[in-house]
Order: structure tokens, then C-alpha cells, then sequence
């Protein structure tokens, strides 16, 4: 069982034991740059989070007034909006382009939404319109998204490989709808707070509730609070990278750092590299599986248990 590694606080001060001439917010900065270093180093078992997505039914009831040059949109008296729609996406006429709606207004007979941009095209009343979860949010904390699984029908969809560009050339106007086969990185959201919100479309775009699950990778911080670092990195993996950076720093003018010198920066560097082949060796170890299937199987191969108690020895 993993115990509690030190503290953010704790290796930051180790650092100064080593180099007392280094600024404290420099050992800092370092050990950050070397906690990153590590982080994205390896594909650590413990930043592996598995989470569900449902997407919701679309929405077309009444129809909508839009005014170019507005980012406003009004409601026939016959629609009836709530907050769950607050960003997801809007289409007028069915078609791309989406806006995404960050305001709603639910009164009665005289809904609204506002959109993320000023509405491009022309103005129309009485206009057909789609709201749906076109672009699927994420966790902020995310930074590679590993698979997502259709629960329905057993497959990954494919999330590497094919972006934007691609959509825009084999459906423009994104009228293709269905089960989605494929997951685009899309443009993220900037929240209120200032959050940068990741977001994914898949195509062909869904128009029935669906559900999800999907497995990523977080990107983890050092912070002043942070109360411990990941179970799994030795604390002298830090400490050697923050001192592998602090021989490479000069010192101020007419305080020179005493440990700049190529040769410290070598040591450290190796004393390094040593602790993190000991961590990701640790690490693989821990999360060793009897057997591993690839991810990469035909997407509509019938990989279920009937096959794996009639194949696997």
C-alpha cells in the first residue's frame, strides 16, 4: 500500500538543504518544472480517470427569431427552453454553423438564448432549428483523452487521426447524423472563471440520448496546497530534478550560484533519469494486467465475451 509522499512544501525545502544560495520561489519553479517533467514523462497509472457522457435528446420545438449582427435568439411562443440547455449547441435551420449558448432566458412564451458570438448570417423569423450537444464538454483537468466506448454498441470510437479539417471537407454543413463513429477535438470554452473547458464533437452528430464512458488523462499541478505528490514518484526524483535546473542557473549579478556548473547539471540529470526508470518500472508493475487487449481491433469487430471464451486460451 502507497504511504503519503511529502509535501509540495517539504521537496521544495529538501532543495534549499542542497542549494541554500537558491531563491526560494526559483527551488519552486524548479521543482514545478521538474514535477512536469515527470508527469508527462510516463502514462502513470494513478492519473487514469475513468468517467461517463450522455448525451441528450435534441431539441426542435417551435421555431426562432435571429437578427445578424445579434447574439440574441428569441423563441416562438410554442418552445419551451430550460437551463440544461446552457452550452450546448444551437443550429439555425438544422445546419452549421453551431453557436453555443452560454445564457438562457426560460420565461414563458418569450424564452431567449444568448449565443457565444454575434449571429453571421442572415436575419430570419420563423426559422427552423436544432439544439443539441453537438460539442460534448470535458473535465478541465483533462490532457489526453485515452478511449471512449459506445456503451450501445461495444465499440471504441476512433479520437486520433482525423480533426476539424477533415469534417469540413466530408460534411460541411454537418447534416450527417446517426451513431457517432469518430471523436474531434474541437474548440475548447472559456468559462466565466476562466476554466479552459475541452470539447469534442462526434460525428456524425447525435440526435438520441446516448450514453458514454470514456477513460483520460489527467494534468496534475504543484501547487502551495497541494498535499501530496503523485504515490507513485520517489520525492528525490524531484529533488534531483529541481537541483538538475538549478545548475543551470547563473546567479544574479554580482552573486553568482555557486552550483552552475555542467557537470552538477550531468550528475543531477542522471541521478534523475535513474529515480524515474525506478518510478515508471514501479508504476508498470502496479498496474500490470494478466492479459491486454490492444485498443487499436477493427471498430465493429464482434470482441465480446462469447468470442473471448471461444478464442482466448
Amino acid at each position: 500500500m502507497d504511504t503519503p509522499n511529502d509535501t509540495f512544501g517539504q521537496i521544495w525545502n529538501r532543495v534549499l538543504l542542497y542549494a541554500p544560495d537558491l531563491p526560494p520561489p526559483l527551488a519552486q519553479e524548479f521543482v514545478k518544472n521538474a514535477y512536469t517533467d515527470a508527469i508527462r514523462s510516463h502514462y502513470w497509472s494513478e492519473l487514469r480517470q475513468d468517467e461517463e457522457i450522455l448525451f441528450p435528446t435534441q431539441y426542435t420545438t417551435g421555431t426562432v427569431t435571429v437578427t445578424n449582427g445579434s447574439a440574441t435568439v428569441a423563441a416562438s411562443a410554442t418552445a419551451v427552453w430550460t437551463t440544461s440547455m446552457l452550452y450546448r449547441q444551437i443550429a439555425v435551420g438544422g445546419i452549421s454553423p453551431w453557436y453555443t449558448i452560454i445564457a438562457v432566458d426560460t420565461t414563458p412564451g418569450a424564452c431567449t438564448f444568448t449565443l457565444d458570438r454575434t449571429y453571421g448570417g442572415a436575419s430570419e423569423s420563423g426559422a427552423s432549428y436544432i439544439v443539441g450537444q453537438f460539442y460534448m464538454e470535458f473535465p478541465s483537468n483533462l490532457l489526453v483523452l485515452e478511449k471512449i466506448r459506445d456503451r450501445n454498441n461495444g465499440w471504441y470510437l476512433v479520437t486520433q487521426w482525423y480533426t476539424q479539417e477533415y469534417l469540413d471537407r466530408v460534411d460541411a454543413k454537418r447534416t450527417s447524423s446517426g451513431t457517432p463513429v469518430i471523436a474531434v477535438a474541437a474548440p475548447s470554452r472559456t468559462a466565466a472563471d476562466g476554466t479552459v473547458i475541452p470539447r469534442y464533437e462526434f460525428w456524425p452528430k447525435v440526435l438520441a440520448e446516448r450514453p458514454y464512458n470514456y477513460r483520460y488523462r489527467k494534468e496534475v499541478h504543484l501547487t502551495n496546497s497541494t498535499d501530496r505528490i503523485l504515490a507513485v514518484l520517489h520525492p528525490e526524483l524531484l529533488v534531483y530534478g529541481a537541483l538538475k535546473y538549478a545548475a543551470l542557473w547563473p546567479g544574479l549579478a554580482g552573486k553568482p550560484n555557486p552550483m552552475f556548473s555542467q557537470e552538477l547539471y550531468k550528475s543531477y540529470s542522471e541521478q534523475y533519469e535513474d529515480e524515474l526508470q525506478q518510478c515508471i518500472i514501479s508504476d508498470e508493475n502496479r498496474d500490470q494486467q494478466m492479459v491486454k487487449i490492444a485498443d487499436d481491433v477493427t471498430r465493429r469487430f464482434p470482441f465480446d465475451a462469447k468470442y473471448l471464451q471461444d478464442h482466448i486460451w
